[in-house]
């Protein structure tokens, strides 16, 4: 991850920035825990400067949050403003609060 961040932040765009500054680099495991295979607690990290649309460089933790609220604020950030769930609906509640700049 380290080496695609440094290739991006090498890269420079138009504006004067970088690609970095303007890419959304998501990792994640698919268990919050491996030994009970729990969906609860997955651990995400988001990278990039997200062309602004997060405010980045902090921890969150969010209870009782499900993972396709993480997905809907990636696609609007991406500019998919229409896009209001993710996966299940019952289970999606939209955008996750204090993850925008």
């Amino acid at each position: 991850m380290a080496y695609v961040m440094d290739k991006l932040a090498s890269a420079p765009e138009a504006d004067g920035g970088n690609m970095l500054d303007n890419t959304i680099i998501l990792w994640g495991n698919e268990l919050g825990a491996g030994n009970s295979h729990t969906y609860k607690d997955i651990p995400f990290v988001i990278a990039g400067g997200t062309g602004g649309a997060f405010k980045m460089g902090r921890y969150l933790k969010y209870e009782s949050e499900p993972h396709n609220n993480l997905l809907v604020s990636i696609a609007n950030a991406m500019g998919m403003v229409d896009v209001k769930t993710f996966g299940i609906p019952g289970v999606c509640t939209g955008l996750l609060k204090r993850l925008v700049a």
